[in-house]
């Protein structure tokens, strides 16, 4: 499972975003609570210098996904939500230990605007996201048939890809599910702005 990513920002600066256990250093004066971890994401100089750094998610946390500074000079982090504990946000499998794709939507200053899950009875994990015309692109991987999707092409012991895409206010636009009856899981997806099609990996 992913433990972080990072970016370069078009000042020379460093964003990353992980998963963290701590509840002192750099990490700030106020973690969630909760037995696990949380997600993290920060800022550094192109010198190492801390600049700002925020903590997100509470005990229903599990696992981080990807992030990215969209262009209205916001964020967008996603991680993984558990079962019917943890996030502000409707669960597709609540009173199951199985998982939903949470994502939240910052301002600036980082305070969250909105926050969403998105997935099935079972498990999804997301491991990508891109600005895309008007909204943001997933790909994640999914076990489930119900919920947010309508078709899987094994069963709930093999995943298959999702891809959807959901508006600036995090409602879903459009879905598709790719795979055979054995795993598919997602590696990188980029967009191709000439054609409007996307390359998967």
């Amino acid at each position: 499972d992913k433990r972080g990513t990072i970016q370069l920002t078009p000042e020379g600066d460093i964003l990353v975003y992980c998963y963290s256990w701590s509840r002192d250093g750099d990490i700030g004066e106020n973690p969630p609570p909760g037995v696990f971890g949380f997600l993290w994401l920060y800022k550094v100089s192109s010198q190492g210098e801390l600049l700002w750094s925020n903590t997100f998610g509470d005990e229903g946390i599990r696992y981080i996904g990807d992030f990215l500074q969209t262009s209205d000079g916001g964020y967008i982090i996603v991680g993984t939500v558990q079962g019917n504990v943890g996030c502000d946000c409707n669960h597709h499998n609540v009173g199951h230990s199985e998982h939903d794709i949470w994502v939240a939507k910052l301002k600036s200053f980082r305070q969250i605007e909105w926050q969403k899950c998105y997935g099935g009875e079972v498990y999804e994990q997301c491991s990508n996201i891109i600005e895309d015309n008007g909204g943001y692109t997933l790909l994640a991987h999914t076990y489930s048939y119900h919920g947010d999707l309508d078709l899987h092409h094994g069963t709930s012991d093999y995943s298959d890809l999702w891809l959807f895409k959901i508006d600036k206010q995090g409602n879903i636009l459009h879905s598709k599910v790719l795979g055979g009856s054995d795993d598919e899981l997602p590696d990188a997806i980029f967009k191709n702005d000439q054609t409007g099609g996307y390359t998967i990996f």
